[in-house]
């Protein structure tokens, strides 16, 4: 589990009011290599859904892109595969998607 998300679950969790607390997640950094042809749906999905499991939450109110080279903004099919994942939203309640550096 990576360290840095498992406090954020735990706090939510105790979290009277969790409409209050909004929960961001990055993607990306993680591919090996790291190129433009890895920001696909398949691998934006898997970073998803580990992020979900590692905050033990099942909603997110971001997703962002970690560090994309640069040519990842010229791809429509990366735009898709975000927009796919917010219309999948009903597996993971809640996700929206910007691209960010």
């Amino acid at each position: 589990m990576a360290p840095s998300l498992h406090p954020v679950g735990l706090q939510t969790q105790g979290c009277p009011d969790n409409d209050t607390i909004y929960v961001a997640t990055k993607a990306g950094r993680r591919l090996d290599p790291h190129t433009a042809d890895g920001y696909n749906y398949d691998n934006l999905r898997a970073f998803v859904e580990r992020s979900l499991q590692n905050l033990e939450m099942d909603s997110l109110d971001l997703v962002q892109l970690h560090c994309p080279p640069p040519e990842v903004y010229d791809r429509p099919a990366v735009f898709a595969a975000l927009d796919r994942l917010e219309f999948d939203a009903g597996e993971f309640e809640a996700i929206e998607s910007i691209l960010g550096s």
